[in-house]
């Protein structure tokens, strides 16, 4: 067999554990055929072969984020990015900036907006994004994507002023004395304006997302977990694949909410997966939300929150209904995937994994938990004992007390050695898959690599709760993250017989020192045996 792509001088990390390094990797159409040594490999060369001096760069499976919004992410993205910025006069001089440079945007979006702002005691309102733009349409979004606020011109523009008629956003407002909408919206509110509200037509969406997807690519990135899915989305991705513009392999869940029927789980999620199971594009999964965000306080916990701990926070589900819904979709087949960020809501995440599994008996379902910033100790083994995985994002920890914004004021410090507990959940045997959960950070993965080893303690709590290796990361973004979706057979590797989905890094990642990490890149991006970037 002839190869079309040779890698030679490489230092390939494969995570094949029976055959762990090697210089030279081969491709053939969308497989790889050769990983070893140069030397052996001459039989795969022809004048066709396309040779690839990796330069003794590392080659690494293509990575695989395992907590990613494609759909919302992109759309939410095409504006001005003010991540990090506390100030409402800096953030007032970006929008305008960029409001004026470019006029053709009927509505002005920010993003990775802080829970700060305009200050950690007052919260933001209309009022104050009129003062920076009042003729048309703004809205911010904050930097997790559980809240929203609009100005004046946009509750007008979509109708919210005084309200909605949709119970499930009107319940996610706020409202002032005068009855008027003070411009927040929470929650699942923040998914359903998203629906309603924002640009629906697909040329606006399919120009966001090739945006995204070439970023990603720039990224190493060839896969991810699309965490919030429906029947639109996947009917826009199989379009998207159809016509040759899917550059990433997508693995989509179904979304329920507290206001889907029953029956839907048999009917809608079922028709999902039989209908969508390419490579490429597949369902297959269902999603919950348990709960909200430290951040804003909507993070279900087991001991209330430092300033009020008579208040547990919110769960988006009432128990009973959400341990029922687990219980069918699991009867059904499907993996199950819960955002648990509060130490409240991982134990109602495997409270109902347990029951499902008592119910219908044990299978290998895989279910994950996402998020799991905070976690009681007692839980911890039961991931292991349920074969729970955890999936996780080093990016969400705050690297140091200065940066952690609200996160430190609302959790109790005796639960900081608990809090993004990495080394905890793998010392007691749980399966961890990484991610970045973009948009809510950056979709650079080198950034959530250097992030898991350049954290500092916050107080007293010490480092051993989330130390990690580099392999435990790296394998995090690709064969942990495979097995994650069912396919650690068929990529996650580089391994003969699987997909090659390749990336070739900048550097040599094993002799970047820590604080380094953030400045690797990819250097090449294979996608199913196709160069989709190349720097």
């Amino acid at each position: 067999m002839k190869a079309d792509f040779l890698f030679f001088n490489a230092r390939a990390y494969t995570l094949d554990e029976s055959n762990p390094e090697a210089d030279t990797v081969a491709v053939s159409g969308n497989k790889i055929v050769f990983v070893g040594k140069e030397t052996d490999s001459r039989t795969f060369r022809s004048s066709d072969t396309q040779l690839i001096d990796s330069e003794q760069k590392t080659l690494l499976p293509g990575l695989i984020d395992s907590h990613f919004h494609l759909f919302t992410g992109s759309r939410i993205t095409n504006g001005v990015e003010i991540r990090g910025l506390k100030d409402l006069a800096k953030v007032r001089d970006a929008v305008r900036a960029y409001a004026k440079q470019n006029p053709q945007e009927p509505w002005i979006l920010a993003y990775a907006t802080s829970y700060s702002l305009p200050s950690p005691t007052e919260p933001l309102t209309r009022q104050h994004l009129d003062n920076i733009i009042a003729d048309k349409p703004l809205v911010f979004f904050a930097h997790d994507v559980h809240a929203l606020w609009l100005n004046t011109a946009a509750l007008k523009e979509t109708g919210l002023l005084n309200g909605s008629e949709n119970a499930a956003l009107n319940d996610a407002m706020s409202f002032d004395a005068d009855g008027f909408a003070t411009g927040e919206i929470v929650e699942g509110g923040v998914f359903v304006f998203g629906l309603e509200h924002l640009p629906k037509d697909e040329d606006f969406i399919l120009r966001a997302h090739k945006r995204a997807l070439a970023k990603m690519a720039s990224y190493g990135i060839t896969s991810v977990h699309n965490m919030l899915g429906n029947a639109e989305q996947a009917h826009f991705y199989s379009r998207l694949e159809r016509s040759g513009d899917l550059t990433c392999r997508v693995y989509m869940p179904y979304h329920v909410e507290p206001t889907t029927p029953f029956a839907a789980l048999a009917s809608e999620a079922v028709a999902l997966r039989r209908d969508f199971k390419s490579e490429l594009f597949r369902a297959g999964a269902v999603k919950f939300f348990a709960d909200g965000v430290y951040d804003g306080k909507t993070a279900l916990t087991l001991n209330g929150y430092p300033d009020n701990p008579d208040y547990p926070g919110e769960s988006i589900f009432e128990s009973s209904q959400y341990k029922t819904l687990v219980t069918e979709a699991d009867r059904l087949g499907f993996q199950v995937a819960t955002h648990a960020v509060g130490n409240g809501a991982v134990r109602l995440a495997l409270d109902a994994y347990e029951t499902a599994q008592k119910t219908n008996g044990k299978r290998d379902s895989r279910h994950r938990i996402e998020h799991i910033e905070v976690i009681h100790p007692s839980d911890i083994p039961r991931f292991k004992e349920l074969g729970v995985i955890a999936s996780m994002q080093t990016l969400h920890a705050p690297l140091n007390a200065q940066d952690a914004d609200l996160w430190l004021k609302h959790v109790h410090e005796n639960e900081w050695p608990y809090a993004f507990p990495f080394r905890r959940l793998r010392d007691a045997g749980a399966h961890m898959a990484l991610g970045s959960d973009w948009s809510v950070v950056s979709m650079d993965p080198f950034l959530s690599w250097y992030a898991a080893f350049n954290r500092k303690p916050w107080g007293n709590e010490g480092t051993s709760h989330f130390e990690q290796s580099l392999h435990e990361v790296i394998a995090g973004y690709t064969k942990d993250a495979a097995y994650t979706e069912f396919k650690e057979n068929v990529k996650g590797q580089l391994k003969v017989g699987q997909l090659a989905d390749i990336v070739l890094l900048s550097e040599d990642v094993f002799s970047v020192p820590a604080l380094e990490l953030k400045n690797l890149s990819a250097q090449l991006t294979m996608l199913d045996g196709k160069i989709v970037y190349s720097s």
